[in-house]
């Protein structure tokens, strides 16, 4: 009996450095525009505050628990592709208008954060639990429904703070004998 050892370069595949949310759309009908809009929320809302940037990195610690979890599970990978699905007109309108996002929470898209949220704690160690646990309960994430995406944003530390030049409000000033009706 004789042996000829062979060394094999490493393969092309990557599993575990592809994302949770790449790997649920990989291939599939909605898939390039959610992963775009998860991107640009990410790029433009979440890395402008020292908390997005934390919850984006925490994110990414999480990401290979799930990932891998996933690669084995075809169930969980249809049912995380499902959830985003339905949070897709969430992550399109917040990747337009950013934190001035006029979406509210519908009671379908808190059962999909619901159902992501607890994806992401049953594949997780404990560690990591708790900073996800932790950051659910500073937004109240099983209680989302009819809240709008600014009142969430701001509750979490997500929005950009506002300098006091910044204020949206308007003040006018009538001249006497004028009522409010005569502005255009």
């Amino acid at each position: 009996i004789s042996y000829d050892g062979v060394t094999l370069p490493p393969s092309d595949e990557t599993i575990a450095e592809e994302c949770p949310a790449e790997l649920s759309t990989k291939e599939r009908e909605n898939g390039k525009s959610i992963l775009r809009d998860l991107r640009t929320v990410r790029e433009t809302v979440l890395a402008k505050t020292e908390n997005g940037q934390d919850l984006s990195a925490l994110y990414y610690k999480a990401a290979p628990f799930i990932s891998s979890k996933m690669v084995f599970s075809k169930t969980l990978r249809d049912d995380v592709y499902r959830d985003l699905v339905q949070l897709k007109d969430l992550f399109a309108d917040v990747a337009t208008n950013g934190s001035a996002s006029s979406y509210t929470i519908t009671k379908e898209d808190q059962k999909a954060i619901n159902d992501l949220y607890n994806h992401a704690l049953e594949s997780t160690p404990e560690f990591i639990q708790e900073k996800i646990e932790s950051k659910g309960k500073i937004v109240g994430i099983s209680n989302l429904t009819s809240k709008t995406v600014p009142s969430i944003l701001a509750k979490a530390g997500l929005s950009p703070v506002k300098s006091a030049g910044e204020e949206t409000r308007l003040i006018v000033k009538l001249k006497d004998k004028k009522a409010a009706a005569t502005i255009q």
